[in-house]
């Protein structure tokens, strides 16, 4: 119900309109109090008044609480016609979608927009494409939902640029297919526009996008393999590791001369009985002169 400019809502009507259920998704009724913010930041909404239409803050409003609010009247020039019912087939048809409902309306006004002159097409350029929807293959989904399952578009991106790149996406209304192909014409011949077979030009993207995903993959492989070559080399050539006091030493004499015996061993004079075992500490590179034979309750051996 519209009276002198207002419009009478609330938060669950909105949530309701948009087909979101605020028991199962908590988030939304936040979220459109948020929208409703920026939209009287933006002088969208200029006031909302309760029902006695007495002025009321954002703040004060809850899910279920009734309100007007107040909508400035469009310039004459400056506006285009968004039908109900068309928003309407786009909320039921993404009721159980998991498509964002807020950027596919966004993208559907937009085209909406670029189309309402006495042309009747319009077209978005790749830029501003990017700024509705940051993913191109969304936007080509977009497009396909638009024109091909709900009919309220009619599109065309299959044309290039001399230089073989991506111009724009051309944009018209459903109904009207005969005037937008007749307007495409033209916009090709003045614009020297190339048409492409977008099938053909989509498998061979696709093509090249799985050979440089496999050549990554390929990559990280070799990396991984020579990295567990490297573990294998480390383990071949490095002696094992023993770290009990029993452990001998094997590194060459030239290495281990003047340091003393490992830990600090003292022998005993009264343990060596014959040569037999002074024998063995020149074979296992011990320097007789480091030796302690001093010690008289100290072993060689703990």
């Amino acid at each position: 119900m519209q009276y002198k400019g207002l419009s009478i809502c609330s938060m669950q009507m909105l949530a309701d309109y948009m087909k979101y259920d605020p028991k199962s998704n908590h988030k939304i009724i936040p979220r459109i109090k948020t929208i409703i913010g920026e939209l009287i930041e933006n002088k969208y909404i200029t006031k909302m008044c309760d029902l006695s239409y007495e002025e009321i803050a954002l703040s004060e409003i809850n899910k279920d609480f009734m309100f007007y609010v107040e909508i400035p009247e469009p310039l004459s020039t400056l506006y285009f016609k968004v039908f109900d019912k068309n928003m309407d087939a786009i909320f039921n048809y993404l009721q159980d979608k998991k498509l964002n409902k807020f950027s596919m309306m966004r993208y559907y006004i937009a085209c909406c927009r670029v189309s309402n002159n006495d042309a009747s097409i319009g077209y978005l350029t790749q830029g501003k494409l990017k700024k509705l929807v940051s993913d191109s293959r969304t936007i080509q989904r977009y497009n396909n939902i638009l024109q091909d399952e709900l009919n309220l578009i009619i599109y065309n991106n299959s044309y290039l640029t001399p230089d073989k790149h991506y111009c724009t996406t051309f944009i018209g209304k459903w109904d009207d297919e005969e005037n937008f192909n007749k307007q495409l014409e033209v916009e090709v011949g003045v614009k020297g526009l190339v048409h492409t077979d977008k099938i053909k030009s989509n498998e061979r993207r696709s093509v090249k996008q799985e050979i440089n995903h496999l050549v990554s993959e390929k990559d990280i492989r070799i990396k991984e393999l020579e990295e567990k070559l490297k573990q294998y080399e480390e383990l071949q050539y490095k002696p094992p590791v023993d770290d009990s006091e029993d452990a001998m030493d094997f590194r060459p004499v030239a290495e281990r001369k003047g340091k003393g015996l490992q830990n600090k061993k003292k022998v005993v004079k009264d343990d060596i009985e014959d040569m037999s075992d002074i024998e063995l500490i020149e074979e296992m590179g011990w320097d007789k002169d480091l030796i302690d034979w001093s010690g008289e309750d100290e072993e060689l051996f703990s």
